[in-house]
């Protein structure tokens, strides 16, 4: 589950169908890829923890990030899943409305 505005961004999972180990934690990547910039910049965050959903915040407006969480345990870690979202655009209402005079 995702909800995002210009600069924040709060993502929500599931626990692991099998849990084996008390001690799960969720490995979070959070990765912006720039497709217009020249040099094709990108960051990556890496982060965990305990909860099920973790608040994306200092997004760029109007960027394509991709977000991926895998479960860790004392095993290791599992696989990731991922989702791509954008942000919205900063400072434009969605119900916007552009009226033309003459």
């Amino acid at each position: 589950m995702l909800d995002r505005t210009a600069n924040t961004a709060s993502v929500e999972w599931l626990d692991p169908c099998y849990i084996n180990d008390n001690s799960v934690k969720y490995s979070i990547k959070l990765t912006n890829k720039t497709s217009f910039d020249r040099e094709n910049t990108s960051f990556e965050t890496d982060d965990e923890t305990t909860n099920l959903q973790s608040e994306l915040t200092s997004l760029l407006p109007f960027q394509n990030y991709t977000v991926q969480v895998a479960p860790v345990n004392s095993v290791g870690k599992g696989a990731y899943q991922e989702l791509s979202f954008q942000t919205h655009i900063s400072g434009i209402s969605h119900s916007c409305y552009i009226k033309a005079t003459s």
